[in-house]
Formats: structure tokens, C-alpha cells, sequence
């Protein structure tokens, strides 16, 4: 296990710094994946008709479409913030 620990320090030190080399910084969304968001964002995500509903992997978003489906029949006036 601390073998794996290891390999993957090493393979992180070395494989960050090549893809914000090789893609961009922008592109790489570094600032949004670690919390830091718009002010325009932040105004969407602070209403009140929102319903925010989190998945944690895609079998979770497969079984969420029927529901959210069925949700924005019932309540059209909300909006629904989806996170994975």
C-alpha cells in the first residue's frame, strides 16, 4: 500500500506540471476544481429556486434522470443545480 502511495506522489509531482504546460492553466479549470468560483457563478448558485442534488458517480446520474425528469414536471419553477 505505501508502495502505491509512493507511485502516485511521484506520478502527481511529475504530471501536473506537464498538463498545465501542455493545456493551460485556463483550461484546465485548476481554480473552479479546487472551490474557487465567479462572482456571476456564485449570484446563479445563491438563489433561492434552487435545488441542488449531488451524485457521486454515473450510475447515480443514470438512476437521477428519471427522477429529475419527473421533478421539473412538478416543480417547472425550480432549477436544478447538479454536482458529481
Amino acid at each position: 500500500m505505501i508502495l502505491y502511495d509512493i507511485a502516485f506522489i511521484i506520478f502527481s509531482i511529475l504530471y501536473i506540471p506537464f498538463s498545465i504546460y501542455k493545456k493551460g492553466f485556463r483550461a484546465l479549470n485548476v481554480r473552479q476544481r479546487l472551490g474557487f468560483i465567479s462572482a456571476q457563478t456564485a449570484a446563479k448558485l445563491n438563489r433561492p429556486d434552487n435545488v441542488w442534488i449531488h451524485a457521486v458517480s454515473v450510475g447515480e446520474v443514470m438512476v437521477l434522470a428519471p427522477f429529475l425528469e419527473q421533478f421539473k414536471c412538478r416543480f417547472p419553477r425550480y432549477s436544478i443545480v447538479l454536482s458529481v
